[in-house]
């Protein structure tokens, strides 16, 4: 069996525009966040996938026709190496682009999105979908880090007006429905902006930072030897908001899945960690079991209000599900630190 062969190989596209023609656009975090999610990918302590292919797009490389080359490469292997692992990370300017006649069109921005040609020169959201709906690997991750409102936010043209966002939530929904074993996280909720704290010349996106400090085994919980990808966004839905609110600004991730009840892993847990984590007191561990079945619970419900807040064109209605919302935020908080202090008593 050769090595493309080979069950689990993992072939990974990451793409940080950075630098972009037109310059008001570009977006230095997000080189520094490809980078970032680049060193986690080559670490085979942490990643648990031997790597057979690894793109790496940032500033000039990281134009229109070359991003959608290396999708349909992607979807060459897939239907060669169906069992071979995929993940897609893109960091750069997501926007909606609002029509003089009220329509919209939302976008992805390469190096060379020219202002006044999106349609030619940008990613419409509905090819991206239709580009990744080609691939057909059942273990198959998207990260999207959009959304990024520095340089871009409430941009007017002749013709209309384009404003930061994120991809809709009905064209992610297209991209996993009946696929199996996909996964795609987005690092924010549509009309939020994903934050980037000014933190120095090494700061990351809030997004990828919390992604990274997941995978690297925080988002783990006592025992585990494996990170899944259903557990890495559980530990998104609660760091982003908490740290996003310290700073005073509200951002959500979403995900949405098919076909991934099995949680495959994405990440490996640090073995010192593990070793420590290893001493388990049971009946600590059935506490932090029972906060783990809340919180998932809670989880749940929130995006449930969250899905309903987005299409939701009462006023009155949408504080509702704002207030609920909230307060999931603040049973989260509670539950978190319960595990933080069990976790304390354990390594005690």
């Amino acid at each position: 069996m050769s090595a493309s062969e080979t069950a689990n190989d993992l072939y990974c596209l990451i793409v940080g525009v950075g630098r972009t023609e037109y310059q008001p656009w570009s977006l230095p975090v997000s080189e520094k966040d490809a980078r970032a999610f680049e060193s986690f990918v080559t670490n085979a302590g942490k990643n648990p996938y031997p790597v057979n292919g690894l793109t790496v797009l940032t500033n000039e490389d990281a134009t229109r026709e070359r991003i959608l080359k290396e999708f349909a490469k992607l979807e060459d292997i897939s239907i060669s190496n169906q069992n071979c692992v995929i993940y897609i990370y893109y960091s750069g300017h997501g926007l909606q682009y609002i029509k003089k006649d009220g329509n919209v069109d939302y976008y992805l921005i390469p190096n060379d999105a020219n202002p006044d040609d999106l349609k030619n020169t940008a990613i419409e959201s509905k090819q991206f979908v239709d580009n990744l709906r080609k691939i057909a690997s059942s273990r198959f991750v998207v990260f999207l880090d959009t959304c990024h409102a520095k340089g871009i936010h409430s941009s007017q043209l002749d013709r209309g007006q384009y404003v930061a966002s994120t991809l809709p939530v009905g064209d992610i929904e297209n991209l996993v429905a009946g696929q199996q074993g996909r996964a795609v996280i987005l690092s924010s909720s549509l009309g939020q902006d994903s934050i980037a704290l000014d933190e120095g010349d090494n700061s990351l996106s809030v997004f990828t930072s919390c992604l990274l400090d997941g995978l690297s085994g925080k988002a783990a919980y006592l025992g585990e030897l494996s990170i899944g990808v259903l557990r890495i966004f559980e530990y998104l839905s609660f760091s982003v908001p908490k740290v996003v609110r310290q700073a005073g600004y509200t951002q959500q991730p979403i995900f949405e899945c098919s076909g991934v009840t099995g949680n495959y892993p994405i990440a490996i847990v640090n073995d010192f960690v593990n070793s420590k984590k290893g001493i388990i007191f049971e009946r600590l561990k059935r506490k932090i079991e029972t906060r783990k079945i809340l919180l998932q619970d809670i989880e749940r419900r929130k995006q449930a209000n969250l899905w309903a807040l987005s299409r939701s064109v009462d006023s009155e209605q949408s504080l509702i599900y704002q207030d609920r919302i909230r307060d999931y935020e603040q049973e989260e908080d509670r539950l978190w630190q319960e595990i933080e202090n069990i976790t304390e008593q354990i390594l005690e």
